[in-house]
């Protein structure tokens, strides 16, 4: 299985065997909103190439250099997996995400997948950050939001491990985001999307289905080099 040369340092370690659920294991939500029901899932490439996408309203794809994502409502951030990893180069996609993941957060039942190679760092850092944004500040501080949404997490997954790296800029655009919250969602509900609203957020999917008629449809692209049925699952656990 290919994956990043540079061992990168993380905040803990993973509780279940990374390798194990790249493999075997599908999307775990980890986050359901408590007015809309509306969840977020954490997943792997493999997930993301292998599930059926339709089944969700939107993707957000952390690794595209690695694997192609094809959906009606699919968003990319081109993260590396390494100690050199720059979340401000993604900034202003990131600032896009939020309020579209805000919008289909309110959507009834609606389902948000957030996936990057492994499901372990970068996806947990990026799905961090959107739901401290949205429903925070609540902990008093970047850091203590963090905390709460990543431990909240690994109850529903229990491979994620995020490097110190994206943690401490996560921690550095929250504390930046503070002086332009979009929430708190917690203390105040939103009113039902108006028809406008509405419109605005279905209009990219009936345009790309009149354009290519791929619309709710997934379909992939791995990398050449890709070996599904790779035995070296010691050295991924290692990563």
């Amino acid at each position: 299985l290919p994956f990043v040369s540079e061992k990168t340092s993380r905040v803990d370690s993973a509780e279940a065997s990374q390798a194990y659920t790249w493999m075997f294991g599908g999307p775990d939500v980890v986050f359901e909103d408590p007015i809309s029901k509306a969840t977020l899932s954490i997943g792997s490439a493999k997930n993301a190439a292998q599930m059926e996408l339709a089944d969700f309203d939107y993707v957000i794809n952390c690794c595209p250099s690695d694997i192609t994502i094809h959906h009606a409502r699919v968003r990319e951030l081109d993260l590396n997996d390494t100690n050199t990893v720059k979340l401000e180069k993604v900034a202003v996609q990131l600032d896009d995400i939020l309020r579209e993941v805000r919008d289909v957060l309110q959507h009834e039942r609606s389902r948000i997948l957030c996936h990057c190679w492994m499901g372990a760092s970068r996806s947990v850092a990026v799905a961090t950050y959107l739901l401290c944004t949205i429903y925070g500040p609540t902990m008093g501080n970047a850091e203590e939001d963090f905390n709460h949404f990543y431990s909240e997490f690994k109850k529903h997954r229990k491979c994620i491990s995020v490097s110190t790296t994206l943690k401490q800029q996560v921690c550095d655009l929250l504390n930046r985001q503070r002086n332009r919250p979009l929430g708190p969602r917690f203390t105040e509900q939103p009113a039902p999307l108006s028809k406008t609203v509405e419109k605005t957020v279905e209009k990219p999917v009936q345009e790309e289905e009149q354009a290519d008629g791929t619309a709710g449809k997934a379909t992939h692209e791995f990398p050449s080099d890709f070996d599904d049925d790779s035995d070296d699952l010691d050295d991924l656990d290692k990563v």
